[in-house]
């Protein structure tokens, strides 16, 4: 999803250099797996 990415990718640059690419996995994978819960509560995509 887009909205996510462009979260990420503004909040990547608050994070410190040497940690940034595992906890930016980390937060997607879990806004993702949030995202998946969500729809299959629902029956359907989130627009």
């Amino acid at each position: 999803m887009k909205m996510i990415n462009n979260y990420l990718n503004s909040f990547e640059n608050y994070l410190p250099e040497d940690s940034k690419e595992e906890i930016r996995a980390e937060l997607e994978s879990s806004i993702y797996a949030e995202v998946d819960d969500m729809k299959e509560a629902l029956g359907r995509d989130l627009s």
